[in-house]
């Protein structure tokens, strides 16, 4: 595992990279976190499985998470600050590239594409859907409140502001022992309190129909969860949505 910085010198943004444990000529892959965490997430266990399969597996940290830059900004970044430090990273690291978004990550892969970005492919795992979250807000408050005011604490005001007890039950896995949610809720930090609004879906985000990669898509459940978390009929729409993506063949 390596670590870098990348970009202006006083604005780094941090990379992870895993190498693969034998080059197959596979297309690199790009990771991109969700709301308050930052490239660690993938870490652990994700980029560790595609370097064994043979790829190149990267993820980086939006500016204001893990060790990139914007600290102090964090509550004024928004849906295009975090699409720019996509694009530059992107471009640092060359293609041909797959892009993978989870949860924010997802929005912010959907409008980097939108506003000019060409990746080989993208894949949106539990991912902000092409037209927003606020049909989504919508059920959850409804189903499951507690939830949602969960949710929006964390939202507005990071997630050391959220009861954890909640997230847990409504979020994780019972797989998640109680340590590995312990070391997760330690690293959680702050996150824009702009973006939140951007993502319930207007302005529009979702790429354009003729410029969508290949693409693979997956939404209702998160990647740390058994349980769904928005509507599983949204996983279809989704992948057929004529702004958003379509199946393509493994590579």
């Amino acid at each position: 595992m390596s670590a870098a910085r990348v970009g202006d010198p006083a604005c780094p943004l941090e990379i992870i990279r895993r190498m693969p444990v034998r080059d197959r000529g596979r297309p690199r892959l790009l990771f991109v976190h969700g709301i308050s965490v930052g490239a660690w997430i993938w870490d652990e266990h994700v980029l560790p499985w595609f370097a064994e399969a043979g790829f190149e597996a990267c993820a980086l940290s939006l500016r204001g998470h893990g060790a990139s830059w914007g600290q102090d900004g964090i509550a004024e970044w928004r849906l295009a600050d975090y699409t720019a430090d996509l694009d530059q990273v992107a471009r640092s690291l060359g293609g041909p590239l797959v892009v993978v978004g989870h949860s924010l990550g997802g929005a912010v892969v959907q409008n980097w594409i939108r506003t000019g970005g060409r990746p080989l492919g993208m894949a949106l795992l539990a991912s902000v859907p092409p037209w927003g979250l606020a049909l989504s807000a919508l059920r959850m408050g409804l189903s499951t409140p507690a939830l949602f005011r969960a949710v929006l604490a964390m939202s507005l005001h990071g997630a050391r502001a959220a009861d954890p007890a909640i997230l847990r039950a409504g979020l994780f896995s019972d797989d998640v022992d109680k340590s590995s949610f312990r070391r997760f809720v330690a690293r959680v930090g702050e996150e824009s309190r702009l973006v939140g609004p951007e993502l319930q879906g207007w302005p529009p985000f979702a790429p354009l129909a003729g410029r969508r990669p290949a693409v693979s898509c997956w939404a209702g459940r998160t990647t740390v969860s058994s349980r769904p978390t928005r509507s599983g009929a949204q996983a279809p729409i989704t992948a057929a949505a004529p702004t958003s993506c379509r199946a393509s063949p493994t590579r």
